[in-house]
């Protein structure tokens, strides 16, 4: 089984379930703040009967996107493929297709993709990051 997740926008995230030919099993939106993406996927796989054991692999949307909510999104991706011995695949989607579509257009293509190591996050613009003011 692989687990998706998105989080291109600050206020949501998306997540699904492939099943080993790439065939989307179960997807659902949330209106979650980036504090809470840890604990939304494992309710999403507990609601769904899906023990991290049973995943094969992870694809996490790296961007862009807000700068938080995709830095969160990849870390959580990246810590969970870590300690379950997971291939974790980042995809880039700069046209902010829905998730449903995009697992739909290339959730084959992602079951066939062998990676080694972790994603990093895709960012659109330089970061700004202001000097704190004494």
């Amino acid at each position: 089984m692989i687990l998706f997740l998105a989080a291109q926008d600050i206020t949501r995230m998306e997540a699904g379930l492939l099943d080993s030919e790439g065939r989307l099993l179960s997807f659902q939106e949330f209106t979650v703040a980036p504090e809470g993406y840890l604990a939304t996927t494992a309710e999403f796989l507990h609601d769904h009967l899906v023990s991290p054991e049973a995943l094969e692999k992870i694809v996490v949307v790296s961007g862009p996107g807000s700068f938080t909510s995709t830095r969160i999104i990849v870390t959580i991706a990246n810590a969970l493929a870590f300690a379950k011995k997971l291939l974790v695949i980042g995809v880039e989607n700069a046209a902010r297709q829905g998730g449903e579509e995009m697992i739909r257009t290339s959730g084959a293509i992602w079951v066939k993709q062998k990676t080694e190591g972790f994603v990093t996050p895709v960012y659109d613009r330089p970061p700004h990051i202001t000097i704190k003011k004494v």
